[in-house]
């Protein structure tokens, strides 16, 4: 699984659009389609806010591997740990 799908099955998880997103991470709704489809990648400041904002770790975005934000590695690869997906973030709009 590539980053953009990485970002995109993360962010359709928690039920986001990439509006949504966008405004959580503090960039356009074009990075993210930009993201999503491997055009562009996000600089090291909004890979932070990205997967803050996805509850994943950076890691994972970044590798496909790696624990999630409760402290364990769930070990299940590209499938996203359930524990990972928490309540939806603020809209900051």
């Amino acid at each position: 699984m590539s980053f953009g799908a990485r970002v995109r099955v993360s962010r359709q998880s928690r039920d986001l659009s990439q509006t949504d997103l966008a405004h959580a991470v503090g960039t356009s709704q074009t990075c993210i389609h930009n993201w999503e489809n491997d055009n562009t990648y996000p600089r090291p400041a909004n890979m932070v806010a990205l997967a803050t904002a996805l509850g994943v770790t950076q890691r994972f975005l970044e590798e496909g591997e790696g624990g999630c934000f409760n402290g364990h590695d769930c070990g299940r690869g590209a499938e996203l740990c359930k524990s990972r997906i928490g309540p939806r973030p603020p809209y900051y709009g």
